[in-house]
C-alpha cells in the first residue's frame, strides 16, 4: 500500500483492500468501499497529495485467528500541499 501510494496509483492501492474497506485520511476524511476510495485517492493525488510520499516507521502484525492477521502500519506523510496553496 505504501508503494502504491508513493506511485500515486489509487487503483493499485485499492487492489490490496477488501470490498468493505474504509480509508480515513490524516485530515479525518472518510472514504468507504473500493470505488469511493479509488475515486477519492485519485482526486487527492491530482491536488494536495500530488507531491506526497509515505515512509514506513513501524509495522505491527497480530494474528486474530490462525488464518487472519491484522497489520498496523505507522507512516510518516510528507509533501502535502497546504490548504491555501492553489494547484494548476
Amino acid at each position: 500500500m505504501t508503494e502504491a501510494f508513493n506511485r500515486h496509483d489509487a487503483k493499485a492501492w485499492t487492489r490490496l483492500t477488501t470490498l468493505d474497506a474504509q480509508l480515513v485520511t490524516v485530515r479525518g476524511e472518510s472514504m468507504n468501499g473500493v470505488a469511493e476510495i479509488e475515486k477519492g485517492l485519485s482526486a487527492l493525488f491530482q491536488t494536495r497529495n500530488k507531491n506526497a510520499s509515505l515512509k514506513i516507521l513501524d509495522v505491527k502484525v497480530r494474528f486474530i485467528r490462525s488464518d487472519v492477521a491484522m497489520a498496523h502500519v505507522t507512516n510518516e506523510l510528507s509533501g502535502v500541499i497546504g490548504p491555501d496553496v492553489k494547484t494548476g
